[in-house]
């Protein structure tokens, strides 16, 4: 099959994404709060350079570069770069669209050029079907997981001298989001064993919390939340929790979801405990992938803006 052209390819990327302008409705603000409002929009905007140096120190100087490239190619390659915030693609692997280079694994925080221990040394609608996801278990998902971040061993084998997030490098980041994620749905899930909310509050929970994991995975498994959303959904189809049926749909097996739910946890959190690098980039490499079941499903998207 001859290879698209790049303008081609492009083009698609860049409508994958939908714009949309944000509005609230302020009147009812005292005039000094409304003052405090447009200092705060003032003070992140003044934020957006600086977000850009630290994806890659050379951003604003190849953005210039690009903008001087009035051909379509140029065109649709400075729409995608500033998408991406720079000329590598978060969805492809941080592939360059926009550049002759790979992408600097240290971005625009340290030197380029630098070893990963010298990195180290640096830093101190969705393709299921049961039952519809709700708005409440979506939302509690959210909470659980940002609260989950408290949750876990902090040092390797809790001897107080080793961080985790130092002996696991570059790794931990997506196995922190991954762990967060699942931990929260695991203690939702204890807080249902406690009385604290229903019983018909499970499913509901179980099917908003496996279909909440497709909203990272489109934006590519190169960044942490993809690859942690990854791994969670290659286990539970590994284990059977998602098993594809005739129609192409995934139906889930809300027993076998929770029980791989409940291992998982575990399994994350002793892979914290010990700290151990080599098992964790295993994990990752088997589990943090985009899988044939994950593209089958997100296929089935295809139109709908990845953003939304």
């Amino acid at each position: 099959m001859p290879a698209r052209p790049p303008t081609a390819v492009l083009r698609d990327k860049v409508a994958q994404f939908a714009s949309a302008i944000l509005t609230a409705n302020v009147s009812t603000l005292p005039p000094s709060e409304r003052k405090a409002l447009d200092l705060v929009i003032d003070a992140a905007r003044q934020l957006d350079p600086i977000f850009d140096r630290q994806a890659w120190a050379s951003n604003p100087a190849h953005r210039a570069k690009l903008a001087a490239d009035g051909s379509e190619l140029g065109r649709l390659k400075l729409a995608y770069f500033d998408i991406m915030r720079g000329p590598w693609d978060h969805q492809d692997h941080f592939a360059p669209f926009a550049i002759d280079r790979p992408h600097p694994k240290g971005a625009g925080f340290f030197l380029s050029g630098g070893s990963d221990e010298g990195l180290r040394l640096r830093r101190t609608s969705r393709p299921t079907r049961n039952r519809e996801p709700t708005s409440r278990a979506c939302s509690l998902s959210s909470v659980e997981t940002e609260l989950s971040h408290s949750i876990g061993p902090a040092f390797v084998n809790n001897d107080g001298k080793t961080e985790i997030r130092m002996a696991l490098g570059a790794d931990y980041s997506p196995l922190e989001e991954g762990k967060a994620e699942v931990t929260g749905a695991y203690n939702i899930l204890y807080l249902i064993d406690r009385g604290e909310f229903p019983a018909t509050f499970r499913p509901q929970l179980l099917v908003s919390y496996f279909a909440g994991l497709f909203g990272s995975v489109p934006f590519g498994v190169a960044e942490a939340h993809g690859k942690g959303a990854a791994f969670q959904l290659n286990r539970f189809f590994e284990e059977g929790a998602a098993p594809v049926g005739p129609d192409g749909k995934l139906t889930i097996d809300l027993k076998l979801l929770e029980q791989s739910i409940t291992d998982l946890t575990r399994d994350l959190c002793l892979l914290q405990h010990r700290g151990d690098a080599t098992a964790v980039r295993e994990f990752l490499t088997k589990h943090g992938v985009m899988s044939p079941p994950m593209a089958a499903a997100l296929a089935r998207l295809d139109g709908i803006p990845v953003d939304i």
